[in-house]
């Protein structure tokens, strides 16, 4: 489990696989539409494998250097983020929220009568 001062990464294992095959069909169907003859073909689709698998590892890479903000993690003053409940969302539990033009109940129960 993690820590809740850790930031969190994005899961990335399959990068690598995804650009090189996405790559390596582009090149194939590259090949194939030129009519190119089959030594030579496969020649360029074995090293259009080997760039895109070499391009697949540099986006890993420079993607598991990014850091997402841990939601579980204090702010910068230091003062912990309540999970699912922002500022101004002090409603009670059960009741609606109000939409735009329309009263809310609780500003109705502050109003003396």
């Amino acid at each position: 489990m993690m820590n809740e001062g850790e930031p969190l990464h994005l899961k990335t294992k399959p990068v690598p696989a995804l650009v090189t095959l996405i790559g390596g069909l582009a090149v194939t169907v590259d090949v194939f539409i030129q009519q190119m003859d089959f030594r030579k073909s496969l020649i360029i689709i074995f090293a259009g494998f080997v760039v895109f698998l070499i391009a697949g590892e540099a986006v890993k890479v420079l993607l598991d250097h990014i850091e997402l903000p841990n939601p579980d993690a204090e702010s910068a003053d230091g003062s912990m983020i309540e999970k699912g409940k922002s500022e101004g969302d002090e409603n009670a539990e059960g009741e609606e929220e109000a939409g735009e033009g329309e009263v809310s109940s609780e500003e109705d129960a502050e109003t003396p009568a």
